[in-house]
C-alpha cells in the first residue's frame, strides 16, 4: 500500500547528472507520461537522455533538477526552460515517476522548486503550459497557488489531433 510523504520524507531537488541516465530514460520513455506533458511521444535511447542532460548542463537559461527522497531514490524531474534573469521568471515542467504518483511527492516538490528557484535563481514568478485535459494537474497547480492566465488553443500536437493547453503563472518572490 502506498502512503503519504511525511516530514521525515524530505524531498531534495538537485541537478540532473549522467548517473540519472537509467532514470530518465524510464520516465522519457513513459509514453502516457510524456503525452501528459505534452511531449513528442517516442522512445528515447539512453544515448539521447545522456545527450539531453548534457544539454542542459552546459546550459545558463535551462536546467533539468531531479526529485529525489531523503535516501536519494529519484521519484521525478522538474524541466525549467526559458529562464529570462533580467524579467525574474522561467516556465517550468514536473513529472512525478507513476509509482509515486497520487501521494503528495508533486505538491511536495512544487514548493520545494518555488523555494529553489526564488533563492537560486532570484526568480519572482514561474509559469507553465498543461494539457487542458490534465485536470488533475490543473487543480494541484490551483491548489498550489497558480492562476490561469489563458488558453493556448490547438497548442500540441498528440493522437492525431491538436489539443489546446493553459497557461498558468504563479509569484514566488
Amino acid at each position: 500500500m502506498k502512503s503519504k510523504i511525511t516530514s521525515c520524507n524530505k524531498i531534495y531537488l538537485r541537478k540532473a547528472n549522467q548517473n540519472d541516465v537509467d532514470f530518465l530514460t524510464e520516465m522519457k520513455n513513459d509514453l502516457g507520461l510524456q503525452e501528459l506533458l505534452m511531449c513528442h511521444q517516442k522512445n528515447h535511447s539512453q544515448l539521447e537522455i545522456k545527450e539531453w542532460i548534457e544539454k542542459y548542463e552546459s546550459s545558463k537559461d535551462s536546467f533539468l533538477l531531479v526529485v529525489c527522497e531523503s535516501n536519494q531514490k529519484a521519484v521525478g524531474y522538474f524541466s525549467v526552460q526559458r529562464f529570462l534573469s533580467h524579467h525574474k521568471t522561467a516556465y517550468f515542467g514536473i513529472a512525478i515517476h507513476p509509482d509515486f504518483q497520487g501521494l503528495g511527492y508533486g505538491k511536495t516538490a512544487l514548493f520545494s522548486f518555488f523555494e529553489w528557484a526564488n533563492k537560486e535563481l532570484g526568480l519572482r514568478k514561474v509559469l507553465l503550459e498543461v494539457a487542458s485535459s490534465n485536470q488533475r494537474a490543473i487543480t494541484i497547480y490551483k491548489k498550489a497557488g497558480f492562476r490561469e492566465v489563458g488558453i493556448l488553443m490547438k497548442h500540441f500536437f498528440t493522437n492525431h489531433i491538436y489539443q489546446d493547453a493553459v497557461l498558468m503563472e504563479k509569484d514566488i518572490s
